[in-house]
């Protein structure tokens, strides 16, 4: 038989192994992959040995061994107590972030105003001009800011938000609040992307605001975050009612995190944190005390949603529109 072309070029085909007329053993590793990083790489390492031992030339690995895939995602709402102390607020949140992580927490969301008493007179007294991960009054120069920050786990900060829509409301004989007496407002939409899914976030009163739901969700966000702080008026009128119309407006899913609730406090938080689906189904809820809500977000629900009840594509956006104005 003459020699093929290539073995005239590659000499090191002339003489061929075996195995290369047999065939090789390959092995599918089918390995069960959970939300500890750690144990899927040990699971990994341990199937790979094996598979080897049994005589395997190719050993492959299922798509995103080492992580959950990104059809769903375990969420933590920390719902906390905050005090006057600055220290203890900040040991408390910490403490919550590392006790969510080990029940498999992949996103941790902690309150509004996290670190300080929620009030106009605290804001100055507790700013911070060192951002810190979550929601928190911060310094910019001489403004002041209700900011939230995201922070992936290696310390990366992956997006920014500071309060669009400040709180200023006045409901006679019952509450009267003016953010803007102290606060100036941002004037950015926020999104980030965890493990390519788009998130959104807002801050508080910016619930209210439909618009900007929508505009994140034009930007292919699927769940949105909002740390906020209702009270004990607006909060059993308007909480869960809020978070069910954005998720069902907008076909995703809506988590709202709350501080604990502190009757001594100058304000007191309605707690209630909540997750909504696409549905606009309430899937948890904690009540007004300390606690964090813990729970699977299966992304697969926001299209299943979009594709049954078509909305999206349905807008007259010849008649009507929602845009992003962007600053000259």
């Amino acid at each position: 038989m003459c020699e093929s072309a290539i073995d005239a070029v590659h000499p090191r085909f002339s003489k061929k192994p075996a195995s290369f007329y047999k065939g090789f053993k390959i092995a599918l590793v089918q390995m069960k992959v959970g939300a500890d990083k750690a144990q899927n790489i040990e699971t990994a390492v341990r199937e790979i040995h094996k598979a080897k031992s049994q005589g395997a030339h190719i050993v492959a690995l299922p798509e995103c061994f080492n992580s959950p895939y990104g059809t769903s995602f375990k969420i933590a709402l920390v719902q906390m107590k905050v005090g006057a102390d600055k220290a203890q607020n900040i040991e408390t949140a910490v403490r919550e972030i590392h006790k969510a992580k080990s029940q498999g927490a992949h996103i941790v969301a902690l309150p509004e105003c996290f670190n300080s008493p929620y009030g106009t007179k605290w804001f100055p007294e507790y700013a911070e001009e060192v951002r810190v991960s979550g929601t928190v009054p911060e310094r910019c120069g001489g403004a002041l800011y209700n900011t939230c920050t995201v922070w992936d786990g290696s310390g990366k900060l992956l997006a920014q938000h500071r309060k669009m829509h400040l709180f200023d409301i006045d409901i006679p004989d019952k509450i009267t609040f003016r953010e803007s007496e102290v606060l100036s407002a941002g004037d950015q939409i926020t999104t980030f992307e965890y493990q390519g899914v788009k998130i959104g976030v807002g801050i508080c009163y910016d619930l209210r605001f439909s618009e900007m739901a929508h505009l994140m969700a034009k930007q292919g966000c699927s769940v949105l975050i909002y740390p906020a702080a209702f009270n004990m008026t607006t909060g059993p009128k308007h909480w869960e009612l809020l978070a069910k119309a954005r998720a069902n407006d907008e076909q995703l899913w809506v988590a709202l995190v709350s501080p604990a609730r502190d009757t001594e406090a100058g304000y007191v938080a309605w707690g209630h944190s909540t997750l909504v689906d696409p549905w606009a189904n309430v899937v948890a809820k904690l009540d007004e005390k300390p606690g964090t809500l813990l729970a699977d977000v299966d992304l697969s629900i926001v299209e299943e949603v979009r594709s049954q009840i078509p909305v999206r594509v349905q807008r007259r956006t010849d008649v009507y529109d929602t845009v992003l104005k962007t600053k000259c």
